[in-house]
């Protein structure tokens, strides 16, 4: 007896970008698809898009360490602010801090700029900030 099919087609917008979510259920099994397209019928076809999987797996693993989450949820909270605060809210050394900040810099978290002689970092990355928003919750 054939397996019966339940095929759910789900739209996602990222980043203004349209993506469409396949998912496949059958039983005791599911299949998930993400497939940047706009026609339903290129399922078959379509190759599915892993770069937008790669970006937030690199977001994950660079969050995934204890005070680099603080860090972004306290940059988050506050509307960005220097090293020199974060260091006198979570009490570790200015430059475990700074290793951590470099790390966060590079994967996109964060950015900083310039005021006077200090530099005033706060969240740009909108996958770190729906995280955040949810954890706060």
């Amino acid at each position: 007896m054939p397996k019966k099919l339940h095929f759910i087609s789900i739209q996602i917008n990222v980043l203004t970008e349209k993506y469409y979510l396949y998912i496949i259920v059958v039983p005791k099994a599911f299949y998930c698809i993400l497939a940047k397209t706009i026609h339903r019928g290129d399922l078959l076809t379509t190759k599915p898009d892993f770069t937008l999987y790669d970006k937030h797996s690199e977001i994950l693993k660079a969050l995934g360490h204890p005070v680099r989450l603080c860090i972004v949820n306290d940059l988050f909270r506050t509307n960005g602010c220097t090293v020199t605060y974060i260091q006198e809210c979570i009490h570790i050394p200015q430059s475990t801090i700074s290793q951590h900040i470099a790390k966060l810099k590079s994967a996109g978290i964060i950015e900083g700029r310039r005021q006077g002689i200090e530099i005033v970092y706060s969240v740009v990355d909108p996958f770190t900030i729906k995280l955040i928003k949810t954890m706060s919750e």
